[in-house]
């Protein structure tokens, strides 16, 4: 060993990447799009019920990957028994049967933003039969453009009383034509799960 204020020759030089650290588990999709860790379930897109994927789980975060892509990304959870759930995830349902969108448990968790709230209030005065359908196209915005930008059309249309998910899709595309630009997202290309946490639609747990 060297004497005091000397460096030792004999470390080694640190690894070019950092070491990670994650825990890896091989895991299926059950029929309700989630995957168990722990004693907590984790949600990913509807599409990938029963498959099989391979879930990492580093100390803040837990991540789901199938053919190398990951598919879902949310906070790790340390209680027991808890379902975090992303809202996204289960759009695609909800689009098919509307009406279990009002008592499903990723809907309740989500937090949404109060102008979400007046015009899912608003379609459904506007239509009762097809609003909650309306309120899940809204949704599906995210995945075309930013979070801010939805915020912004969904405000608007709430003072122009636009009452159905068209609208809100025409005052966007009226915004990126009179800016001469073209949504900055792609609907193949954006994770899933982020869109929710840009617009404060984090992953909810029970």
């Amino acid at each position: 060993m060297g004497t005091s204020g000397s460096t030792p020759s004999s470390l080694l030089p640190l690894p070019p990447q950092p070491f990670d650290c994650a825990r890896v588990a091989f895991v299926k999709v059950n029929r309700y799009a989630q995957v168990a860790y722990e004693t907590c379930v984790y949600s990913v897109p509807w599409r990938y019920v029963h498959q099989q994927a391979i879930l990492r789980a580093e100390v803040d975060r837990v991540t789901v990957w199938v053919d190398q892509e990951c598919i879902a990304e949310h906070p790790r959870s340390y209680e027991r028994h808890q379902s975090v759930l992303a809202l996204d995830h289960y759009l695609e349902v909800f689009l098919r049967k509307p009406g279990a969108l009002e008592d499903a448990i990723p809907f309740k968790q989500a937090i949404l933003p109060e102008a979400y709230h007046k015009l899912h209030r608003a379609l459904r005065y506007a239509d009762l039969r097809n609003g909650d359908k309306e309120f899940v196209r809204v949704l599906m915005l995210h995945r075309q453009y930013p979070a801010e930008e939805v915020r912004w059309a969904v405000t608007e249309a709430l003072e122009r009383h636009i009452y159905h998910a068209d609208g809100v899709q025409a005052l966007l595309a009226m915004r990126h034509s009179a800016n001469g630009t073209p949504p900055s997202l792609d609907s193949e290309q954006k994770e899933p799960s982020r869109f929710l946490m840009e617009m404060g639609l984090e992953a909810g747990r029970t």
